[in-house]
């Protein structure tokens, strides 16, 4: 759903700095040991269906705003 795109000019390792960027976005989820991200990958580990879905809704919503507020007009 969510994958860099855009590799921004300069920057020699893309991949790396799209981990970083995502572990600053889900450092909140990740410090509770309830979520682990690898690059494109992020896993929740919840077994309750109710606190499952509350998690991955707190992980789009964080996705979603900081996405749309960082997107490059005309691209």
């Amino acid at each position: 759903m969510f994958e860099l795109t855009i590799i921004l000019f300069e920057l020699t390792n893309s991949p790396a700095m799209f981990q970083i960027m995502i572990n600053e976005i889900l450092q909140d989820l990740i410090n509770t040991e309830e979520v682990v991200s690898f690059i494109d990958n992020i896993i929740v580990g919840i077994e309750e269906e109710k606190e499952y879905d509350r998690i991955v809704s707190q992980i789009r919503y964080s996705l979603v705003v900081i996405f749309e507020l960082n997107s490059v007009p005309g691209v």
